[in-house]
């Protein structure tokens, strides 16, 4: 819906209009009690520019906590990451979290979004075409392996995504199942050696298309030791 606005999303949080309160001062995990909960438990608003965080904060702080586990905030070009990654306080169950695109993402926001949503099975951070600086390799390197529950994990077209980034995530994140990490041009046979040794049981899907540095050293230890693996994207 390229026309849709926040008063889309206010219509869902009520009659009485956008909560006041302070996402960033509420109790961890609670609902906002300004008003009645809506029952989201999942949320798709990708590609949609007109929104911004004063409609989405609203609905996120009058999330039921125990329903809402989907969002997709791929594209949303006014969407300003701090505030959406404070009210994400709101929604400590959410396993699926999409934000692609998100040029206004911080390692800040990113800490913690990270922090309030710690059961995420699925986080996608990557970019399209155009890789993005947006991300440090510290933050990167000190936020993912919190993630011990992750599943799959695009960071695709991270400028920042390196050797060291892998390993963390490879050596804390055992029931990785799906690694996205195309056009991550720092990274090298160093990455895909630490996939074949620590998730060499896990794994089921690697895309690493237009990573020049990766050889067949890399390659042939993933095929050997990763044997549940049924998607291999190694163009480029």
């Amino acid at each position: 819906c390229e026309r849709l606005t926040d008063q889309a999303l206010l219509s869902l949080v009520g009659e009485e209009g956008p909560c006041a309160c302070d996402p960033a001062s509420a109790e961890e995990g609670s609902a906002c009690p300004h008003g009645l909960r809506h029952g989201l438990a999942s949320l798709d608003v990708a590609n949609c520019a007109n929104l911004t965080a004063s409609g989405l904060v609203p609905l996120l702080a009058r999330c039921d906590p125990a329903r809402l586990r989907s969002l997709d905030l791929s594209a949303c070009d006014r969407l300003s990451a701090k505030p959406i990654a404070a009210a994400l306080r709101f929604c400590p169950l959410v396993t699926m979290l999409r934000a692609t695109d998100w040029y206004t993402l911080t390692d800040s926001a990113f800490g913690d979004i990270v922090y309030h949503c710690p059961k995420l099975e699925e986080l996608d951070v990557s970019f399209k075409l155009v890789p993005s600086p947006v991300l440090s390799e510290e933050a990167l390197c000190e936020c993912l392996p919190k993630l011990k529950g992750l599943l799959k994990l695009n960071v695709s077209y991270l400028e920042n995504v390196t050797d060291a980034v892998v390993r963390r995530v490879a050596r804390s994140c055992p029931k990785l199942e799906e690694l996205r990490i195309a056009c991550c041009i720092k990274v090298t046979d160093a990455s895909l050696l630490e996939v074949a040794e620590h998730l060499g049981g896990s794994l089921k899907s690697l895309d690493l298309h237009s990573n020049d540095l990766c050889t067949d050293l890399g390659l042939v230890a993933v095929c050997r030791r990763c044997p549940r693996l049924a998607d291999l994207d190694a163009a480029f």
